[in-house]
This record gives structure tokens, sequence and C-alpha cells, in this order.
């Protein structure tokens, strides 16, 4: 059997191994961490002298814009203000004219009554008072021209049709 020190020689080589193996591996991850840090930091700079310029643009463009829009804010604010003292004017007007339309219409809703009223009384009125002697009037000539044609036809007989009759009679 082999002896105890031989298996810790060996136990210690395999570990000395593994950390060599280990210090190895940790080595070839930080240079792979500095060379990606190194790639991270061109593609960095990359970018800001990209962007940067741009950035400063943006910042000039606000810088000259701000007086123009603050300008306009304050224009927009004073026909705001006069389109509203305006509107109020113009409402006032509206409900002003609006109630004398509506003054005007019930006027002209009365007149236009009371001149009907008046047309249809005036029209029963000369109805009746010119109706009754026209009929009185038609009667008279009826009769008239009943008795002249009974005395113009010598050879009628005294009883005569009732066709004649209501013929004669007719108005």
């Amino acid at each position: 059997m082999p002896n105890f020190q031989t298996i810790q020689i060996v136990i210690l080589a395999v570990v000395s191994v593994a950390l060599l193996a280990n210090v190895v591996l940790i080595i070839v991850i930080l240079v792979g961490v500095g060379k990606m840090a190194k790639m991270m930091k061109d593609e960095l700079a990359d970018i800001r002298t990209s962007v940067m310029p741009m950035i400063y643009d943006l910042r000039e463009l606000m810088t000259s814009i701000s007086p123009k829009i603050e300008s306009t804010a304050d224009d927009v604010s004073a026909i705001l203000h006069s389109v509203r003292s305006q509107s109020s004017a113009f409402e006032s007007i509206s409900t002003d004219a609006l109630a004398r339309i509506k003054r005007q219409t019930a006027r002209l809703d009365e007149l236009l009554s009371s001149l009907m009223n008046t047309a249809e009384s005036t029209t029963t009125a000369v109805a009746d008072t010119v109706g009754r002697p026209i009929r009185r009037i038609a009667g008279l000539l009826a009769s008239a021209k009943a008795v002249v044609d009974t005395l113009r036809g010598p050879g009628r007989t005294i009883h005569a049709t009732r066709e004649q009759d209501n013929r004669n009679t007719f108005v």
C-alpha cells in the first residue's frame, strides 16, 4: 500500500495543477475583459463624437428658438383675449337681436291674426248683406220669367210634367 506521504504529494500536485489552471483561466478572463473594456471605450468615444455635435446643435437651436416661442405664446394669448372679448360682445348683440326678432314676430303674429279675423268677419258680413237681396232678386226674376213664359206659350197646358217644372224654375 502506498504510504501516506505519497498520497499527500499526489493530492498536493493535483491541487497545484488545479490552482495553476484556475490562475491561467482568470488571466485569460482578465485579458478578455480588458480587450472588451478597450473596445467599449472606443465605441463610446465613437458614439460621443457622433452624438455630441447633435446635442450641441439642439442646445443652440433651443436657445435661439425659446425667445421666439415665448413671443409667439404672448401673441397667441393676446389674440385669444381679443377673441374672447369680441365673442362676448357678439353674444350680447345676438341676444339683443333675437329678443327684438321675437318681439317683432309676436307683433306680426297679432297683426296677421287680427287681419284674418277682420277679413273673415268682413267676408261674412258682405255675403250676408249682398247675398240676401241677390237671392230675393233671383227669386223675383225666376218668378217673372215663369210668368212671362206662361204668358208667351199659347199651347201649353196647365198640367206640365215635373221635368218641365224643374227646368223652368232652375236658377
